[in-house]
């Protein structure tokens, strides 16, 4: 298996396993290179050599070897690898929590129709979505949970609106891609 960086596989690393010559089903060293976090780097931690693949973009931002460091050189590369120019976790960690807040054609669809209307009941965003209400109030809830809409009671009525307002240009990023999928 692999430890994946977030940063678009452009560096893989894995666990490594020397196996005999002589007997090719027999493991005679392993190293179970473990998840990367930047303390465990601080410490020295290094990804097992022979298991890290680094595509050739990342040297042409990071460099390539310093060969003024002679023994540590192989550190140093790997220090710019993996700690200098890291991606941010906590902001892929956030952009995961939105994604999987929002993964579903229902609640995109509320997004977009609270974004052209302030605020609708859940009888107005029930009847435009043609939708049951309990799978409809299953997706408000679970949003409002999530940070992505508020409420409020009026009479009998339920009304939603975005809470988070922001939200609404995945929507726009989402029509924009040119993906093959």
């Amino acid at each position: 298996h692999f430890h994946c960086r977030l940063q678009f596989f452009q560096k893989v690393y894995g666990d490594l396993q020397y196996f005999s010559k002589q007997r090719p089903n027999r493991i005679i060293r392993s190293w179970k290179s473990n998840k990367y976090t930047s303390k465990k780097f601080r410490q020295g931690w290094m990804p097992p050599h022979p298991a890290l693949f680094i595509k050739k973009e990342c040297f042409n931002q990071c460099g390539n070897y310093n060969l003024i460091f002679k023994s540590a050189a192989d550190y140093d590369l790997i220090l710019r690898f993996l700690y200098k120019h890291q991606i941010n976790k906590e902001k892929f960690e956030k952009a995961a929590y939105i994604l999987k807040a929002i993964a579903h054609p229902t609640r995109l669809a509320i997004i977009q129709l609270l974004e052209e209307e302030e605020h609708l009941s859940v009888n107005e965003i029930c009847e435009i979505l043609d939708c049951e209400q309990s799978l409809l109030s299953h997706h408000l809830i679970n949003m409002k949970l999530r940070g992505i809409l508020q409420s409020h009671k009026d009479g009998l009525n339920m009304y939603y609106s975005l809470k988070e307002r922001e939200v609404t240009k995945i929507l726009v990023c989402i029509e924009n891609c040119d993906c093959n999928m």
